[in-house]
């Protein structure tokens, strides 16, 4: 008999709330609010260029409005951890981004939990762009300007996208509309590091393909994602039960095609599954 995974791991909280939130019809904006409210965590909207992010504080912190514009940890360098709460028009959105958004919550519970007080968590508004938008209208983009005129450059930053695992192919273009739209300088600098993540994830795929258990034995015993503060560490995501999947043919043909470029942007295609 298979394991029900969706009562083994959606009961507990903040979990308990996901399916409602990747739900086709739902407010994810107003589902994460109520969430966070009955975490007792310590939260503020800020509205930037028309976009809602919602800011947690460790708790006891002023949120920017209560200390008289000063933002806190202005001047210092707390961590900054992120992940967009939108999603595709007409999607789920389950691994882009919804699976991120709860595991931060979960940070937070923990962070409280083991008195860490340096962090702020963000959940950022309109990451998904329509190919016809540039990378300036991204809600990210004015957020980040707005992070330098609140003393924030010093912040260690670590971004949550796509944290999920699956075996879809998703083909898609809109990486290309954005950069060829933006008028900013370092754009070629950009694609250039695309295409390099592209060629690691082709030699991991490929490696993988010949030397399953070994990979399987190395990947076993680490964790990803540590991050130390202070005298405390965090891994957020363990690796203790999971397992490389052997690509198929198919995966490392599209990969190879994607590291040189013939077709562009590949997503979701993993090869880390949680049993």
């Amino acid at each position: 008999m298979k394991p029900n995974f969706k009562d083994a791991w959606s009961a507990k909280s903040p979990y308990d709330r996901y399916f409602d939130f990747i739900d086709e019809k739902a407010d994810r904006y107003a589902i994460l609010l109520k969430t966070i409210d009955r975490l007792g965590l310590n939260s503020t909207v800020l509205s930037i260029a028309g976009n809602r992010h919602i800011f947690i504080f460790p708790p006891g912190q002023k949120s920017l409005r209560s200390s008289g514009g000063v933002f806190p940890f202005k001047d210092k360098n707390p961590y900054f951890l992120s992940a967009h709460y939108d999603r595709v028009k007409d999607s789920q959105g389950a691994n882009d981004n919804s699976i991120a958004v709860f595991h931060l919550l979960n940070a937070a519970t923990i962070f409280i939990k083991h008195r860490i007080d340096c962090w702020i968590i963000v959940f950022t508004d309109k990451e998904e762009l329509c190919a016809d938008e540039t990378l300036e209208m991204q809600g990210s983009f004015s957020l980040a300007e707005k992070l330098k005129a609140w003393g924030l450059e010093k912040a260690r930053i670590y971004n949550f996208d796509a944290c999920g695992c699956g075996d879809v192919f998703i083909l898609s273009t809109t990486t290309d509309h954005i950069l060829k739209g933006s008028e900013k300088p370092n754009i070629q600098n950009i694609r250039n590091n695309i295409r390099v993540e592209n060629f690691v994830d082709f030699v991991v795929n490929l490696f993988s393909f010949f030397f399953i258990p070994f990979c399987n034995k190395l990947i076993s015993s680490i964790k990803i994602n540590r991050l130390y503060m202070g005298k405390h560490s965090l891994s957020f995501f363990r690796m203790k039960n999971a397992f490389i999947i052997k690509p198929s043919p198919k995966v490392l043909i599209f990969r190879f095609l994607n590291s040189i470029g013939v077709i562009h942007n590949i997503n979701s295609c993993m090869i880390r599954k949680n049993v």
